[in-house]
């Protein structure tokens, strides 16, 4: 292993001194990840700008895009030294491959900033805030028995999309079919009235 390493130049062997140990770790990531455990990793890019969807329209509070992230050095160093070296291999000056070698390491960042970027914002935009159901109107899917008797069902459009959701009456029963309106929430449950 010695005489691979002594065969080289120094700009070379500086590139396989990089590629070695970053190739390691993303492999050691991308396992993790599979495995479940690489979750919090995740957690930590994106707890500086947490997105809360506030209100009817979905404001968000922060970009949510995190380039400079520690897993994002990891592609930018694997990527560079293993296109250094391959560019080294096929004859190409050092000038133009650390050119080449910087642009591909960057041009990887963005595409992976980006991809966890628009994974966060999906992930976001799907998640449910019952709250913002209060007021909205909707039917009985299922008979809503009244205050006190039980839970039904109501369809009600909530974050874009008709939701089919447990219901509790405040009143009077429910009939499959009848109008409803939301009028406040109470331990994940929507309590309706008359329309």
């Amino acid at each position: 292993m010695t005489e691979f390493f002594n065969a080289m130049g120094g700009f070379e062997r500086t590139l396989w001194y990089i590629a070695i140990p970053s190739s390691l770790i993303l492999l050691i990531t991308m396992v993790l990840s599979f495995l479940g455990s690489g979750d919090s990793t995740d957690d930590v890019e994106f707890e500086a700008d947490e997105m809360e969807l506030e209100g009817e329209e979905g404001e968000e509070s922060g970009s949510g895009f995190q380039f400079f992230t520690f897993r994002n050095f990891v592609y930018f160093f694997a990527v560079f030294s293993w296109t250094g070296i391959v560019c080294l291999g096929e004859n190409i000056s050092k000038e133009f491959t650390l050119i080449i070698s910087t642009l591909t390491g960057l041009a990887v960042m963005t595409i992976m900033a980006s991809l966890y970027y628009w994974i966060h914002r999906m992930s976001e935009n799907n998640a449910i805030k019952l709250e913002n159901s209060i007021g909205k109107t909707g039917t009985v899917d299922l008979l809503i028995p009244s205050k006190g008797l039980g839970a039904g069902k109501v369809n009600i459009i909530l974050g874009g999309a008709l939701r089919n959701m447990n219901a509790v009456s405040e009143g009077p029963e429910f009939q499959r079919g009848a109008k409803i309106k939301i009028v406040k929430v109470e331990n994940n449950e929507l309590i309706v009235s008359a329309e």
